[in-house]
């Protein structure tokens, strides 16, 4: 809430039920939210609807780097952590037999031009592992881009997207000046010291341990 101000545009790369989007709509002058699980959709429209959240447009659709249909995995004990299927799957994902749908993936570049939507001021990504296709998919939108919070997971990263952390970061830091680590305040000037953000990825993935990021400009 503390990067909103009222004539922003903010992105929702994944919404859940709107825990934050009803909160952050009534900041700000737009949200636009992507949500591929047709069943959180559902809720998160209700919430919307209850909360007499005027200003925002959301979209049942997963975000990825093309377009084209995807398996998705709707986890049934955590609808949370329903992703797109991992190209290394797990017991961590398939733990409750989740149900397996095709869902329509788009590419955030072309679709924001398809659809005439404002560009964002700032978004807010949390895909359970899809965040580096997402990025691949918009590189121009986040060269106009205020700011990007997103979520951190190494297990994600090496099995629901099978990448790297080099790779993962090279999508982000071309368009941004800083980083904050959420748990600890920990920041890194990525002009001078993208070395070193590189390596403080690289040790939390080495322990196994999430975090979110707040990149801005």
């Amino acid at each position: 809430l503390e990067q909103t101000s009222p004539d922003y545009v903010i992105y929702f790369i994944g919404t859940p039920v709107g825990t934050l989007v009803v909160p952050i709509a009534k900041k700000v002058k737009t949200v636009v939210g992507f949500e591929a699980n047709e069943n959180t959709f559902w809720f998160l429209k209700a919430n919307l609807c209850l909360n007499k959240i005027t200003n925002a447009l959301v979209f049942n659709k997963a975000v990825g780097d093309v377009a084209k249909k995807v398996t998705f995995y709707q986890n049934t004990v955590n609808t949370g952590g329903s992703k797109i299927k991992p190209i290394k799957d797990s017991i961590l994902y398939n733990y409750d037999s989740p149900k397996q749908v095709e869902v329509d993936m788009v590419a955030l570049d072309p679709f924001i031009k398809e659809q005439n939507l404002t560009k964002p001021t700032g978004i807010i990504m949390d895909i359970e592992g899809a965040e580096f296709f997402a990025l691949k998919g918009m590189q121009d939108t986040l060269s106009k881009t205020r700011f990007l919070y997103i979520e951190f997971v190494p297990h994600h990263l090496q099995n629901v997207s099978n990448t790297t952390v080099d790779d993962f970061l090279k999508k982000i830091t071309p368009h941004f000046s800083k980083a904050v680590f959420l748990k600890d305040s920990t920041n890194f000037n990525i002009s001078g010291q993208e070395k070193q953000l590189l390596e403080h990825l690289k040790l939390l993935e080495k322990n196994n341990v999430s975090d979110d990021i707040l990149f801005t400009k």
